[in-house]
């Protein structure tokens, strides 16, 4: 084991002043560089710090961890969690923290919906939109047509809804849910069924009729101050879908090279849970590759999904959560069955990432998997703990990947916050803001510092 103080001691004495930019997200400082794409993959339920614990660790460090206490420990000749044996050949690209904590928010019966990428001390009111999320964030310094595409398999919603990230402040973004309709919208134009593409120029003219309209009536004069923003609003979020689909146009040689080939399953109304997550990841891979986006994030499932072809009929994933057993599965190994179908999405989509040229590399190199869940620790959490798996390219990563990494427990010297996590991804990929999200209430009051960056994550 090594004290997480003294593994970074020597970068501090040799580097001085740490440049914020050369993050565990931006580069070693050889060679690196700033992540070119982002993927968010976020689960419901919880997760059981416990259950992200390699099982090879010595009994001293699990009874460090079990203690929260500091651990620093390299992966290499470890074993990873059972549920990670989809992604073993990623090992050296791993990272696994724990101890962040996430109590800025309220913590609603269930999860805290929006709040887990934006950090705002609220249960989901648009009122309290404070900020745009971090996906979105992220999505603002990496320019493209979409700038950022939310996918959900959680709802039996065929078409779009709300999702839970935040496109702007009091603004919740939309999300697929089926892979159906994401593939018409976004490959619609180059797709090699005539209905699609017919419906895409037909969504494109009713878009700008719309956009027009509502011009038209702002320009009117009887309307008040609050209808006229409402308006305005509107014209202008129609009108920037109209220019995506310009930007889609524009790209249709490599939309058609590198549109995905989907069996007819995929489209089914009878889509699986899990077939729902393998369709949104092959579309969300084929929208990175093709550069429509570079920020994307998956939805696995809510507490209302059911996972029957894991072999989990008759239970949702409320059941799990409340420690039930699923036809005659226990809970906990429920948990984990569902955990390594989500690891399969994660080697799915690094797979065919690895398989596209980039620079010296792959594409994969330049790119950073954040698996996650919605709500900490617990199906009923109270935000103490917020486990991260991160997956990163070669180029974006440094001696921190490949690391299981345990920092200080909650109100400790040393402890740090999901703001401070989310405020290293910004700097670390060119927004220089001194802290993201709002301030965890109870650390306030203690004068905890809360502010800025994970300093130790520098090198």
């Amino acid at each position: 084991m090594t004290n997480r103080r003294e593994f970074f001691k020597k970068s501090v004495m040799a580097g001085g002043a740490l440049a914020v930019s050369d993050t565990l997200f931006a580069g070693s400082g050889k060679g690196g560089q700033k992540p070119k794409r982002f993927i968010f993959i976020r689960k419901s339920n919880g997760t059981i710090p416990s259950h992200m614990v390699p099982p090879s660790f010595s009994d001293e460090d699990k009874q460090t961890d079990r203690l929260k206490g500091e651990l620093d420990i390299k992966l290499e000749g470890h074993q990873l969690p059972a549920f990670m044996k989809p992604v073993e050949s990623l090992q050296a690209n791993t990272t696994i923290i724990q101890g962040l904590s996430g109590r800025m928010m309220k913590m609603d019966s269930h999860h805290p919906k929006h709040s887990c990428l934006a950090l705002v001390n609220s249960t989901g009111e648009k009122a309290d939109f404070t900020r745009a999320s971090l996906d979105y964030e992220l999505g603002k310094l990496l320019p493209s047509p979409f700038g950022h595409i939310g996918f959900s398999a959680a709802a039996d919603t065929f078409g779009m809804k709300a999702g839970y990230s935040i496109k702007s402040p009091g603004l919740s973004n939309y999300v697929y849910c089926t892979p159906n309709v994401a593939y018409a919208d976004i490959f619609g134009s180059v797709s090699s069924n005539h209905s699609d593409q017919v419906k895409f120029a037909l969504k494109d003219e009713l878009l700008k009729f719309s956009a027009s309209r509502q011009r038209s009536k702002a320009k009117s004069g009887n309307m008040s101050e609050h209808e006229l923003m409402k308006i305005g609003t509107y014209a202008e979020s129609t009108e920037e879908l109209v220019e995506r689909s310009r930007k889609l146009r524009l790209k249709g040689d490599v939309l058609k090279q590198y549109a995905p080939k989907l069996e007819d399953k995929y489209f089914s109304n009878k889509i699986t849970t899990s077939d729902k997550q393998i369709g949104h990841a092959e579309i969300a891979v084929a929208a990175l590759i093709t550069g429509v986006t570079n920020v994307v994030t998956l939805n696995m499932d809510d507490t209302q999904t059911l996972y029957p072809e894991l072999g989990l009929e008759g239970g949702n994933v409320h059941d799990v959560g409340h420690n039930k057993s699923v036809n005659k599965v226990p809970a906990l190994r429920a948990r984990e069955i569902i955990r390594e179908q989500h690891m399969k999405v994660v080697a799915l989509m690094v797979d065919k990432l690895k398989q596209v040229p980039e620079g010296d590399g792959t594409m994969f190199d330049n790119t950073v998997v954040y698996y996650m869940t919605d709500c900490g620790e617990a199906h009923h959490s109270e935000g103490f703990e917020w486990p991260f798996v991160v997956f990163s390219g070669k180029n974006v990563h440094q001696e921190l990947a490949g690391r299981y990494i345990r920092l200080p427990k909650y109100a400790a010297d040393g402890h740090k916050t999901l703001g401070n996590f989310y405020t290293t991804i910004l700097n670390s990929s060119g927004n220089p803001i001194e802290h993201y999200g709002s301030l965890d209430p109870k650390l306030d009051s203690l004068k905890f510092d809360q502010l800025g960056p994970i300093k130790e994550f520098l090198a």
